[in-house]
């Protein structure tokens, strides 16, 4: 005989971060009770508004007890779905992602990769809604994806992570998108085969699909779907040289990279994703080419600080992985004469060895943090490299090695929590300094 499991929790929302805070909202407003439990110690502005919501909070607490009770889990992207006390529970698992696509009622663009993802959701996002399609980015960018329910938009761009696509079992998103997949993650997935898995959900049940022609990993399994690189056969392909490429389109030109804001090669792809997403949105190439160069760009993404006396300086923090760092040096190269890299801090479980591969454009690599030595020890056959304390300390060196017309580049291929609260910290202490040096040389 079926026993009928009763539960009296309805909704256990796990972890009171921003996510968390936006599925109370969420649940609250459609009259569903819920009860939140956090690890931690949530701050506690988030607990007054769960307070100010009549949402029961317990904090300091996580046991298999409180998921026995819960008809429905909806688990923070943080919490992996391995973990002991969530495991069992599998099968009552929910996100914001997945009640979100429930929801929504206009299209939905998904954006996911190792790199790249924030700077092509907001890029597409400025170019739509410059092309008078009103787009609400959302998702693991700018406000969780539940609060941009109550937004108006025409159309929603979601930056995914496989933390949030690893609990979709089809999205059916209109246009998909996969931009890379390079080591990262790795102390979360068994391997790097296991992270791009998590990834190619975005393609499940997808209207258009759109991916990396250089990158294997990216490629659908099955489907038609639209390639952007710079192969011969890619539908969009990416033209690279030293006046600043260009992307093309059915054999034609469609964009001259030096019309846009953004550095590198790497972003000049960027670029031709969001051309091609665009298009997938009904817009011709050449009103899509007219909004291109109106977008500035994101903090801490390969941002150009300061000149001083002939070195530029950029900051890249938003690098916390070895595969965005090796895009960012090879999107500079072409135009400096070498690059002093800083890099440094969590590795996350990554191979550094990769880095070997840009022998020959980095004039010296200088390491700092917690995984300073195994950065060292996998690259010293190749690259000149030297150690420093902290991030002021290799800034300092990196200064005294550098030539007029080389870069500096602080792109850390690591995450940040050793030494700062996050990468957006980090890139900020670097640019006040960059800047205190360039008004001294200045005065």
């Amino acid at each position: 005989m079926n026993e009928t499991r009763s539960y009296d929790i309805a909704n256990l929302i796990v972890g009171l971060g921003a996510t968390g805070l936006s599925c109370a909202r969420f649940l609250s407003s459609r009259n569903e009770s819920c009860v939140v439990i956090d690890r931690g110690q949530p701050n506690a502005e988030r607990m007054a508004q769960c307070q100010a919501l009549g949402v029961e909070v317990h904090v300091n607490t996580w046991s298999e007890a409180w998921f026995d009770r819960a008809a429905k889990i909806w688990l923070s992207p943080g919490t992996p779905l391995d973990d002991p006390a969530v495991s069992p529970h599998r099968a009552r698992v929910t996100s914001d992602i997945e009640a979100f696509l429930a929801n929504v009622r206009v299209p939905v663009i998904g954006v996911t990769g190792s790199n790249g993802k924030s700077t092509v959701t907001a890029w597409l996002a400025h170019v739509l809604t410059g092309l008078g399609c009103k787009a609400q980015m959302a998702g693991n960018i700018g406000i969780p994806a539940l609060d941009a329910l109550a937004l108006p938009a025409k159309v929603y761009v979601l930056e995914l992570s496989s933390f949030q696509l690893e609990r979709l079992e089809r999205p059916a998103l209109d246009v998909a998108i996969m931009l890379n997949v390079s080591e990262d993650h790795l102390d979360r997935y068994s391997d790097i085969e296991a992270y791009a898995a998590a990834k190619h959900v975005i393609f499940e049940g997808a209207g258009q699909v759109i991916f990396n022609a250089d990158d294997s990993r990216t490629r659908p399994s099955r489907g038609a779907a639209i390639s952007v690189g710079t192969s011969a056969n890619a539908e969009w392909q990416i033209v690279a040289d030293t006046s600043g490429g260009c992307v093309r389109f059915e054999g034609e030109t469609v964009l001259q990279g030096r019309t846009i804001r953004l550095a590198g090669t790497h972003n000049l792809f960027n670029a031709g994703v969001v051309m091609a997403a665009a298009h997938a949105m009904g817009f011709t190439p050449a009103q899509i080419a007219a909004e291109m160069a109106t977008f500035g760009g994101l903090p801490h993404r390969c941002r150009h600080v300061a000149d001083i006396r002939g070195v530029q300086w950029y900051n890249d923090s938003k690098a916390t992985n070895v595969g965005a760092t090796l895009a960012a040096v090879e999107g500079l190269s072409a135009r400096h004469e070498q690059i002093v890299l800083l890099a440094g801090g969590q590795g996350k479980g990554q191979d550094f060895a990769p880095l070997k591969t840009l022998q020959g454009k980095v004039r010296a690599l200088i390491v700092f943090g917690e995984d300073a030595g195994r950065i060292r020890e996998s690259v010293a056959d190749s690259l000149a490299v030297e150690s420093a304390a902290d991030l002021e300390q290799a800034m300092l060196r990196a200064r005294q090695v550098a030539e007029a017309g080389d870069a500096v580049l602080l792109s850390p291929a690591c995450a940040s929590f050793d030494q700062f609260s996050g990468y957006a910290e980090r890139g900020k202490v670097f640019e006040a300094r960059v800047l205190e040096w360039a008004r001294e040389v200045c005065a």
